[in-house]
């Protein structure tokens, strides 16, 4: 797990280059100007997903992984709290992984992060995530929510 400023992405320039592709895309123009919805980028290897929504109460959290996609969110617009745990913490399976949808659901943890606009968080596959949630009270966010293909990053067995 990465969390950082948009404006510090030169520090991740080491990082895989798909990753530095996803933060130089965030950090152009163009990312800001998409409308909202699903962005191929680079056939299925480089998606942007904008979303415009209302931030939800902690008590409606979806905690959950990835396997096949890095997930890099980026807060264009408001604040979120972000739920936060690794799949070392043996959080407790509610829905079992889904190759199709390429998720697994968990019980909640306790972890919290709040990201304002302006900051990224990378979630690799043993990154447990709940995005979305209300700082104190719900409100309006833009983000761009890139998914990264995994086999561009590291190599699965």
């Amino acid at each position: 797990m990465i969390i950082d400023e948009l404006a510090n992405q030169h520090f991740y320039s080491h990082c895989h280059p798909a990753i530095t592709r996803a933060l130089q895309f965030l950090a152009s123009p163009a990312a800001h100007e998409l409308p909202t919805g699903k962005h191929r980028l680079d056939s299925d290897a480089l998606i942007a997903i904008v979303e415009e929504y209302q931030t939800k109460q902690p008590t409606e959290a979806v905690w959950e992984s990835h396997r096949k996609y890095v997930d890099v969110q980026y807060i264009v617009r408001g604040e979120e709290a972000f739920g936060l745990a690794r799949t070392s913490d043996n959080l407790t399976i509610r829905t079992p992984y889904s190759d199709e949808r390429d998720v697994v659901f968990y019980h909640p943890g306790t972890q919290r992060f709040v990201a304002s606009a302006g900051m990224f968080l990378i979630f690799f596959p043993q990154d447990i995530h709940a995005p979305g949630l209300a700082v104190n009270e719900p409100s309006p966010v833009r983000k761009i929510v890139m998914k990264v293909r995994g086999d561009w990053v590291f190599n699965q067995d």
